[in-house]
């Protein structure tokens, strides 16, 4: 074997080691990407039905027995055009 067919046969052994370790970043980055959407769109869609369903709530007692006793999603009507002020703020859903 000449010393520049051992060059290429080396060459060749580290672009092959090299490249799995690139391709699995990339591979890796490209899903990562792809969360970070999947959770920005859910974001978006999480605010709107946060505000809704806490402005839906009417009751001040919780529905269930419980040792709980009050219903932590009632909000009081005075607070609820605070609420819609600060959803107002907040990227639009979808």
């Amino acid at each position: 074997m000449t010393d520049e067919e051992l060059e290429d046969e080396k060459r060749e052994y580290y672009e092959r080691e090299n490249r799995l370790p690139m391709q699995s970043l990339a591979v890796f980055l490209w899903l990562l990407t792809f969360v970070i959407g999947v959770f920005q769109y859910d974001q978006q869609w999480m605010h709107s039905w946060w505000g809704e369903e806490l402005l839906s709530v009417t009751e001040p007692e919780f529905w269930e027995i419980t040792d709980r006793g009050v219903n932590f999603d009632y909000l009081d009507p005075a607070l609820r055009p605070p609420l819609r002020e600060f959803l107002k703020q907040l990227p639009p859903s979808g």
